[in-house]
């Protein structure tokens, strides 16, 4: 099947659902596990990597055999923390714990039968290869079973490419997300502090509720699921109205919004023909930029140029004509502000945000104060 084709299917199990019972009360948590678990043979989803007794080579677990296996590599660290007993942790003895965060993560899923082995191999050539990274395996077999959480784009790369040629792994591969970017049937995201299928699993299940609250369950498609979800993103990030976002997600922070914001995009992005595995890489180094410097950055400069002016309207005016412009003379160099500027995509970036909006009502927006536009109908 297309991936359009496994969407549908997907969708059309829960529309028929709410068909034959209307007052079923479908929640995102019922989405996310139903999602996670798509392809896994029912034989392994009763598998538990940390249960006594699940390896197929001894009494321990299969967690406890990987912590063995790699307890005398100095390139790699495995452990299982108490706050977090439901995933075996694997991190690199070169990751940076302040380095950037919004990572590539690469869910490489594999079943009952290849994962003991599979893991092993995959963090072998890992850590010979010296890539930082912050990685898990999850206790139960799922779409997302091993997650490796990487910062350079050409170790996911690499590691796609040594998943591809390798027929053990092939073997034991379960089918990844349909909604996710695909790189030789490795699916791919980012998605910063938030989580790319929770995210799903909550836009999933808006659009279902409001298919039955507006009787039109009969509509219910792949085209149409990502017309809605279009219409979320249009009105909250370019009409920069949150009220819809707010009664799906928490909005309690700027980055929040701001995280939020990048994987909905990335979410439809996904499922354009010409986004490939080297746009999802352009996307994942600007949503890292952005993350790092692009609002901050502005509120900053509204604070040294209002100091420098004594005129906060005068700060506004200046930024908002280097922003169209490119005239650094109406910067200030106080504290660097200017070479800060000139340094980063803060133009680009801004000149993306402010295609509908003026300087000051996006200033408004990114401090979490709720702009009103008249809501109009996705369909």
């Amino acid at each position: 099947m297309t991936r359009e084709e496994k969407i549908n299917q997907f969708l059309n199990l829960f529309k028929s659902l709410l068909e034959q019972h209307p007052d079923y009360e479908l929640t995102s948590k019922t989405i996310y596990h139903y999602l996670i678990f798509s392809g896994v043979n029912s034989s392994d989803k009763s598998i538990d990597l940390s249960d006594k007794g699940s390896s197929k080579y001894n009494e321990d677990s299969v967690f406890t055999n990987w912590r063995h296996s790699f307890q005398d590599n100095p390139n790699i660290d495995v452990f299982r923390t108490p706050d977090h007993m439901y995933f075996c942790q694997f991190v690199s003895s070169n990751y940076d714990v302040t380095m950037n965060k919004n990572h590539i993560k690469v869910y490489i899923p594999l079943d009952g039968e290849h994962i003991e082995d599979g893991a092993k191999m995959i963090f072998e050539y890992i850590a010979a290869n010296d890539m930082p990274h912050a990685s898990k395996i999850g206790k139960r077999i799922r779409f997302d079973d091993i997650v490796i959480r990487l910062t350079e784009p050409s170790d996911a790369l690499k590691l796609i490419n040594f998943v591809k040629h390798n027929k053990y792994l092939q073997e034991g591969l379960i089918e990844p997300s349909p909604f996710a970017v695909q790189k030789d049937n490795i699916a791919v995201v980012c998605d910063g502090k938030e989580s790319y299928n929770t995210i799903l699993s909550k836009l999933i299940t808006k659009y279902l509720l409001t298919c039955r609250n507006e009787n039109s369950l009969n509509l219910v498609s792949y085209q149409d699921f990502f017309n809605f979800v279009a219409y979320l993103y249009d009105t909250a990030f370019i009409k920069h109205n949150l009220n819809d976002l707010q009664t799906i997600f928490d909005l309690s922070s700027k980055n929040k919004v701001e995280n939020i914001e990048q994987i909905i995009n990335l979410i439809l992005l996904s499922q354009e023909s010409t986004f490939d595995f080297d746009n999802f890489i352009k996307y994942y180094r600007k949503c890292s930029d952005y993350k790092e410097n692009a609002n901050e950055l502005l509120l900053s400069a509204v604070e040294i140029m209002t100091n420098k002016f004594g005129d906060y309207g005068a700060a506004i005016r200046n930024i908002e004509g280097y922003i169209y412009t490119g005239r650094k003379s109406l910067i200030t160099r106080d504290q660097n502000l200017r070479d800060r500027l000139e340094i980063s995509n803060f133009r680009s970036a801004l000149l993306e945000k402010l295609q509908d909006i003026d300087l000051a009502t996006y200033i408004a927006y990114i401090n979490n104060q709720t702009i009103r536009f008249e809501p109009r109908r996705y369909h």
